[in-house]
């Protein structure tokens, strides 16, 4: 069984899908491992009604939305200014992570995330196609009857 994900996000994302580097350089550490938390807890509020947490993998989207959101958070204590063109790009990201999570929350959208409500880990043999069949009613593998015609009782 697969190790659980706390945390959606990781520091070396935010530049993917968050801010530069160069934002947040004066940021400790601490700070951004906290703020990815923080995130990643947002993100569980509104998964927690869709699927059985906690969940052993997640899609870019969410990754996305918990680089966006911990960013948000790290900025407004460094200082937010919603009057600089930057800092409005921002907050429209935010309204937007916020809004996927709304939807996924009410089933209109829906990440591609494994959760711990199955044993199947994508890519594993549990996930293969499985046939579960009756009896073969006669029938060998190159087509050919060892019964006569008919059905037959006790198949």
């Amino acid at each position: 069984m697969p190790t659980p994900i706390t945390q959606y996000a990781q520091p070396s994302d935010i530049p993917v899908y968050g801010i530069s580097e160069d934002a947040i350089s004066g940021i400790p550490p601490e700070a951004v491992e906290q703020s990815l938390r923080g995130a990643s807890s947002m993100i569980d509020s509104a998964f927690r009604s869709r699927f059985t947490m906690p969940l052993f993998t997640v899609d870019q989207a969410t990754v996305r939305a918990c680089c966006v959101l911990a960013v948000y958070d790290l900025l407004v204590v460094r200082g937010y200014n919603p009057a600089a063109g930057a800092d409005e790009n921002l907050r429209l990201r935010v309204q937007d992570a916020n809004s996927w999570l709304k939807q996924v929350a009410s089933g209109l959208m829906t990440p591609d995330v494994t959760d711990s409500s199955t044993d199947i880990v994508p890519g594993t043999d549990a996930t293969r196609a499985r046939v579960v069949s009756a009896s073969s009613r006669g029938w060998n593998s190159r087509g050919e009857t060892s019964r006569p015609p008919g059905f037959f009782r006790g198949d």
